[in-house]
């Protein structure tokens, strides 16, 4: 409501996501977004006449992980072939699902399973480095959003709740060896 009240140019969730869509959108006269937020998104901003920084949130690798475990046998299980967090953690497939590989994916590189461990950090550093402007931290939830704020010339940032897409099921802490 402040946003419209205000008359700010609203953020662009999923719509940036639908090519199709997004170039329509794109041809609009007066046509500008405040933000733009998906994962599919990654070429989004470059069709707006406007600068733009681009910035992501990372988290600490366990816990991104087993958020992914947790998220995936909870939202998504039929698609989900794993039974326990075990067979998640030991399964080849297990890199598809890493920071470094879903990083390069958004950004249209692919990696292939068996590209090696120091290949594909330095694959994902370099991308960090080179295209993004600010990459926060996950764990540093409230810092990151602060500093987002402060790149973006915000002299204030409004509070939220936080809400999670999945529940804590299994903590670190829990893992075997």
């Amino acid at each position: 409501m402040k946003m419209y009240r205000h008359g700010w140019d609203f953020p662009v969730y999923s719509e940036a996501n639908e090519k199709s869509l997004w170039e329509r959108l794109c041809r609009r006269p007066g046509f500008s977004v405040r933000w733009i937020d998906g994962h599919h998104c990654y070429d989004a901003a470059t069709r707006l006449p406007q600068n733009f920084a681009r910035v992501t949130l990372l988290r600490e690798p366990l816990r991104r992980i087993l958020s992914v475990y947790n998220y995936n046998s909870l939202v998504h299980p039929r698609d989900f072939h794993f039974a326990t967090v075990e067979d998640f953690l030991l399964s080849p497939r297990l890199r598809r699902y890493s920071q470094a590989t879903g990083l390069l994916r958004c950004a249209g590189i692919s990696c292939p399973d068996d590209t090696p461990d120091d290949e594909l950090y330095s694959m994902a550093q370099e991308e960090l480095t080179s295209a993004y402007t600010l990459a926060g931290i996950t764990e540093l939830f409230e810092e990151s959003v602060f500093l987002l704020g402060r790149l973006a010339g915000y002299r204030d940032v409004n509070m939220w709740w936080r809400i999670l897409s999945a529940p804590n099921r299994l903590a670190p802490s829990e893992l075997p060896d």
